[in-house]
């Protein structure tokens, strides 16, 4: 999927987004880049929907999904970036659905604390 669409393999540090307990406590900035011509459906996995949220583009609302449509460009090769990133209520291995040209894949992202890598 990394064709269509990539996100941060970085260990995230959020800051204080609100002073409420919940899924927008924290939040971690990062920039989702995405293919020209690809849709792309970002999504909390089950699970974490009471845990954390998502969100990108200017005055970008905590949601649990977000839809990329396909923005065209003279070069198939061209990326656009959208600004937002993941709030979440604790710091943890945050995983998300990605969705795009008919593939489906989780990947985790590390929101103050690391994922554990898998095979070590």
């Amino acid at each position: 999927m990394a064709d269509a669409v990539a996100v941060s393999s970085e260990l995230l540090q959020p800051s204080a987004s609100s002073d409420e307990a919940g899924p927008t406590r924290l939040f971690a900035k990062w920039g989702l880049h995405v293919r020209a011509g690809a849709t792309v459906e970002v999504q909390v996995a089950p699970g974490w929907l009471d845990r954390a949220r998502i969100g990108w583009g200017a005055g970008a609302e905590p949601v649990t999904t977000v839809q990329v449509e396909a923005c065209p460009a003279a070069d198939s090769s061209a990326w656009s970036v959208f600004t937002g990133g993941t709030w979440v209520a604790v710091p943890g291995c945050v995983p998300l659905t990605i969705r795009s040209q008919g593939r489906e894949t989780v990947t985790r992202l590390s929101v103050g604390a690391a994922c554990e890598q898998s095979g070590s």
